[in-house]
C-alpha cells in the first residue's frame, strides 16, 4: 500500500513539473525581424503603415458590426489603414 502512494505521489509531481515546463517563457530574440516588428524601425517613426485583416469571422454579419467598430476605432487612434 505505502508503494502505490509513493508511486501515484510520485507520479503527480512529474505531471506538475512537466506542466510546470510548458509554462516557461520564451528566450528573446537576438536578431531578425519578426512580424510584430515590421514597419517600426524602433527609430522613433510614426510612418503610417497598411494593415491586411485576413479572417472569415469579420464578414459573418453577426459579428461584423463588431469589427467594423474595432478596425474603425485602432485606424482613428493609431493613423494605420486596415484591409
Amino acid at each position: 500500500m505505502k508503494m502505490r502512494k509513493m508511486l501515484a505521489l510520485s507520479l503527480s509531481a512529474l505531471m506538475a513539473v512537466s506542466l510546470l515546463a510548458g509554462c516557461g517563457g520564451t528566450p528573446a530574440s537576438t536578431g531578425g525581424s519578426t512580424p510584430a516588428s515590421t514597419g517600426d524601425s524602433g527609430s522613433g517613426s510614426t510612418e503610417p503603415v497598411n494593415i491586411v485583416w485576413a479572417g472569415w469571422s469579420g464578414e459573418e454579419e453577426a459579428s461584423k458590426e463588431i469589427f467594423q467598430r474595432m478596425r474603425t476605432t485602432y485606424e482613428e487612434a493609431s493613423g494605420n489603414t486596415v484591409t
